[in-house]
């Protein structure tokens, strides 16, 4: 419980605030093998031209270029004392050929054991 309000109220409280954002959003566990997208916004599904459901346990690099692919999935096992910058440079490529460049902001989220 946070202040009185049960987790899914406020699940769906955070869920609506990104949908009425200019951002699109997607959170990735990437300590597990193999990395999974736990949420997808509907604007990050656009944006890589893939429906929000298949995005859900698809590796966070799924929808990227082969080449950045590669660049996230060697930061992602660099070791915990290299701190990866805050954002990226990327580009997705869409099922339909089109390479779109986007610019990804990080944010690790460390949750109590």
């Amino acid at each position: 419980m946070f202040s009185g309000v049960d987790a899914a109220t406020l699940w769906a409280a955070l869920e609506a605030a990104v949908e009425q954002s200019s951002f699109a959003l997607y959170v990735a566990r990437i300590d597990t093998d193999p990395a999974t997208i736990l949420y997808a916004s509907q604007l990050a599904a656009e944006i890589v031209g893939r429906p929000r459901e298949s995005l859900i346990g698809a590796p966070p690099w799924s929808s990227l270029t082969a080449e950045d692919q590669l660049r996230i999935q060697q930061m992602i096992a660099r070791p915990s004392a290299d701190v990866p910058p805050s954002s990226l440079d990327l580009t997705v490529q869409r099922p339909d050929g089109v390479r779109v460049p986007i610019r990804l902001g990080r944010t690790r989220l460390v949750t109590p054991n």
